[in-house]
C-alpha cells in the first residue's frame, strides 16, 4: 500500500435488532431449499419436521428455561422432553379435553414427586407438556376456521339464492355461487386432511366440525381465550400455587422499572379476549400473512397486558411458536446464554418503545439456525 492511499473500507454490516427484512428474506430462501430438498429425497417437510420435532422442543424448553433462571442441564433436560414423548401426553382427537390432559399430566407429576424430582425437572416436564399441546391447538383451530368459514360462505350462498328466485335469473350471480360451491368442497376436503399426519380419525373430524358448526357463526371462536389458561395452566403445573393457575392475575405487577406500566388488573379478561380474538385471525390467515412478524408483535402484546401473576414469559414464547407453527414454520428458540439474554432484552425494551425489529431479528435467527441445521443434516448447506 502506498504511503499516502487509504485502506479500504470496511463494509457496514447492519445492525443485527436493525436488519430484520433482511434476515426475514434469509429465512424465505432456506425455507424453499428445505421443501426442495425434500422433494429431491422424496419425503414430506411436515413429516420430516416431525421426526425432528422432539429435538427441536428438547432446545426450546432448555432456552426458555434458562430465561427464566431454571437452570436445568441440557442432556437432562432432553432426557425429559423424550420422556413426555414417549408418554404421547396429548392424544390427537380434533377436540381438546382439556381437563383429561390437565388430569394426566397431575397425576405424572405427582409420580415425579414420589420420586424425588425437583422443581426444575417438574418444569421442564411442564413445558415440554405444554410445547406438545401446540401441535394439538392448530389442529382444533384448524377445525374452528374451516367450521366457520363454511357458515360464512353458506349464509352468502343462501341471500344469493333468495336475491335469485326474487329478482330472476343473474349470470354473474350464478357464476359467484358456483365459486363459493367450489370454496365449500374445497374446505370439506381440507377438513378431512387435518390431522394426516396424527392418530387423528376423519369420521371423528366430520362429527367435531358438525359440533362446531351447531354453535352458529356467532358463537364460533377460532382462539378461544381457555386455550390461552390451558396452555398457562400445563407450564405452569405445581410451580405456581394451584389457586394462580390458568387464571388471570388479581392484583397489578410490577417489573422495577419506570417505563413499564402493566394494566390494571380488572382490564385484564377484556383485553385478553381482544387479544385471542386477533390471534384467532392472525392464524386464520397465516398462509397470506408475515408469520414472523406476527409472531413478534403477538407474543410482545401477550407480555405488554401481562394477564397472569407468573410464566408470561414462557407463555408468550409458546404463542410465538404456536403463530409460527400454524404457518407451517419448525419450532424456534431463543438463545439464553449471557448474550442471548442481552439480545431479548434489548428486543424488548425496543418493542416497549414501540419498535418490534429487534424480536421480528431473533425470531427470524433462530429459524435461520433451525433451516441450516436440518439442511445440513440432510447434505446440503
Amino acid at each position: 500500500m502506498m504511503k499516502d492511499e487509504k485502506p479500504p473500507a470496511r463494509a457496514r454490516v447492519p445492525i443485527w435488532y436493525k436488519n430484520s427484512e433482511s434476515l426475514k428474506s434469509t429465512v424465505s430462501d432456506l425455507r424453499l431449499k428445505f421443501e426442495g430438498r425434500c422433494r429431491e429425497l422424496g419425503l414430506s417437510p411436515f413429516g420430516l419436521q416431525s421426526e425432528i420435532w422432539a429435538d427441536l422442543i428438547a432446545r426450546a424448553v432448555h432456552e426458555s428455561n434458562w430465561q427464566e433462571g431454571i437452570e436445568l442441564d441440557e442432556p437432562r433436560t432432553r432426557e425429559i422432553v423424550f420422556e413426555v414423548f414417549q408418554l404421547d401426553a396429548i392424544q390427537h382427537t380434533p377436540a381438546i379435553d382439556i381437563s383429561a390432559i390437565l388430569g394426566r399430566q397431575r397425576r405424572v407429576i405427582n409420580e415425579m414427586r414420589r420420586h424425588a424430582r425437583s422443581v426444575e425437572e417438574i418444569a421442564t416436564f411442564n413445558l415440554a407438556c405444554a410445547h406438545t399441546c401446540i401441535k394439538a391447538i392448530i389442529e382444533d383451530v384448524q377445525y374452528r376456521e374451516i367450521a366457520h368459514l363454511q357458515l360464512g360462505l353458506e349464509a352468502v350462498r343462501d341471500a344469493m339464492r333468495k336475491s335469485l328466485n326474487q329478482e330472476g335469473e343473474d349470470a354473474e350471480q350464478k357464476i359467484k355461487l358456483e365459486e363459493i360451491e367450489t370454496l365449500l368442497t374445497e374446505s370439506e376436503a381440507k377438513a378431512y386432511s387435518i390431522g394426516y399426519e396424527s392418530t387423528t380419525k376423519s369420521d371423528s373430524g366430520a362429527e367435531y366440525l358438525s359440533k362446531l358448526r351447531n354453535i352458529g357463526l356467532a358463537g364460533i371462536k377460532v382462539l378461544p381465550v381457555e386455550y390461552v389458561h390451558f396452555l398457562h395452566s400445563v407450564s405452569m403445573m405445581s410451580v405456581l400455587h394451584y389457586s394462580r393457575v390458568g387464571r388471570f392475575r388479581n392484583k397489578p405487577v410490577h417489573v422495577g422499572r419506570e417505563d413499564v406500566l402493566f394494566p390494571p388488573y380488572k382490564s385484564v379478561p377484556a383485553l385478553m379476549d381482544e387479544f385471542c380474538k386477533d390471534l384467532g385471525r392472525v392464524i386464520a390467515n397465516s398462509s397470506t400473512r408475515d408469520m414472523i412478524s406476527l409472531a413478534a408483535k403477538m407474543s410482545y402484546r401477550f407480555v405488554a397486558i401481562h394477564p397472569y401473576s407468573d410464566g408470561n414469559g414462557r407463555v408468550s414464547r409458546l404463542i410465538m411458536n404456536l403463530v409460527l407453527g400454524k404457518a407451517g414454520y419448525p419450532p424456534i428458540y431463543l438463545k439464553a446464554d449471557n448474550r442471548g439474554r442481552h439480545m431479548y432484552s434489548m428486543a424488548l425494551r425496543r418493542a416497549n418503545r414501540g419498535d418490534l425489529q429487534g424480536l421480528q431479528s431473533l425470531i427470524a435467527k433462530s429459524l435461520i439456525s433451525v433451516y441450516e441445521r436440518v439442511l445440513g443434516s440432510l447434505g446440503r448447506h
